[in-house]
């Protein structure tokens, strides 16, 4: 019996933890995931919901010092949905950092992002193995412009300076046309 309970183990943990996220399942009270799966996580996702939903969440201090360790992600998906200005400094900046120790990271999506606060470039820089890049923005275009203090010029100008340090090593680029302002480039 417990022959057939480690060959269905063996089966079962590379489906079943492939892909995570940072939501906090049932009534699980630990930091980020469980180290025994580490092996298994290929694709994270990485959502930043304001409110009474970001409870549910990974704490950040957990998240970061977890991610720099899982060895087989291939693919990042970050969903920030917050409008707070300092949102790129506190959050994505330092997340972008914890991710660039990521050995076999090919894909990297921002989707929802904001990219109008500090520059990204130094942190997708050493993200040296990167051939598939998603930045996009809010569906609503209308959002993006009642964002607080949204700097628009300044969004221009980090997207540019990504691609620029990008554009050697990407196969695949998917862009929102708000992003792109060819009188820049």
């Amino acid at each position: 019996m417990s022959e057939t309970c480690w060959r269905l183990r063996a089966i079962a943990l590379p489906l079943l933890f492939r892909e995570v996220s940072n939501w906090k399942i049932g009534s699980y009270t630990g930091g980020a995931w469980p180290s025994t799966v580490w092996p298994y996580i290929r694709v994270v996702s990485v959502y930043d919901q304001p409110g009474i939903i970001s409870r549910k969440l990974f704490n950040n201090a957990d998240l970061f010092s977890t991610l720099p360790s899982l060895d087989n992600v291939t693919h990042i998906r970050l969903d920030l949905f917050s409008d707070a200005p300092d949102l790129l400094g506190v959050f994505t900046l330092p997340l972008l950092l914890a991710i660039t120790a990521l050995p076999h990271l090919k894909t990297l999506n921002l989707r929802q992002s904001r990219f109008d606060g500090p520059s990204l470039m130094h942190a997708i820089a050493q993200m040296h193995q990167l051939t598939t890049l998603t930045l996009a923005v809010s569906p609503n275009p209308t959002r993006r412009f009642k964002l607080k203090r949204y700097d628009r010029f300044g969004e221009l100008i980090n997207v540019a300076e990504v691609l620029q340090v990008l554009a050697p090593v990407l196969v695949k680029l998917e862009i929102s046309g708000d992003l792109i302002d060819l009188q820049i480039f």
